[in-house]
């Protein structure tokens, strides 16, 4: 086998190989502070590398310190691999489960049309009847007001002088001394 051979058998080999491989399965979480990480791992678990992904897709460890997951999980990490991993005590329920409940408390809880209607107008009625004597009340004292600065005002104005009609000036036979005094003199009168 000569040189070219050994090379196309090896690459063969190794293409063959990678192709086999199957792709990758990252398990993701969301940090409380909306921060998404990821383990290479299939799942998460005490002794799995935890890192982080950059804005240029390169893969930064996660730095130690203890995290807690948005579903409440807790974690500490050490050295870039999950060294704890505690469950919250009182896990949420299921969705499914949580429905299921709603409903059960809906249907124990349900009113009839006319029940309903009847509390509508009950708290329609009471609202009205607050509002009226409140809004009553509240007018009193506004008129109470508005005639004591009524009273208050009156004396206080003065009269307004008595305008006179204005005249018109004929300022075309007049030399320029005697057309300053002129409109000095209608200006001063007004």
């Amino acid at each position: 086998m000569n040189i070219q051979e050994r090379v196309a058998a090896l690459f063969n080999k190794y293409s063959a190989m990678l192709a086999e491989e199957a792709p990758v399965s990252l398990a993701t979480a969301v940090l409380q502070g909306g921060q998404e990480i990821q383990t290479a791992a299939e799942e998460w678990a005490v002794g799995v590398d935890v890192f982080v992904v950059n804005d240029e897709g390169e893969q930064i460890p996660l730095p130690d310190g203890e995290y807690t997951l948005e579903d409440g999980i807790e974690f500490t990490v050490v050295d870039g691999k999950v060294n704890t991993w505690e469950m919250p005590e009182e896990a949420p329920a299921a969705p499914a489960e949580e429905a299921k409940k709603d409903e059960e408390k809906m249907s124990e809880d349900a009113l009839t049309r006319e029940e309903v209607a009847q509390m509508i107008h009950d708290a329609v009625e009471a609202a009205s009847t607050t509002l009226s004597k409140q809004f009553k009340k509240e007018l009193g004292k506004k008129e109470a007001e508005i005639q004591k600065l009524a009273k208050a005002a009156t004396p206080s104005l003065p009269k307004a002088p008595a305008r006179r009609e204005r005249q018109a000036l004929n300022l075309t036979n007049l030399s320029t001394d005697q057309r300053v005094a002129a409109i000095q003199s209608h200006f001063m009168n007004l």
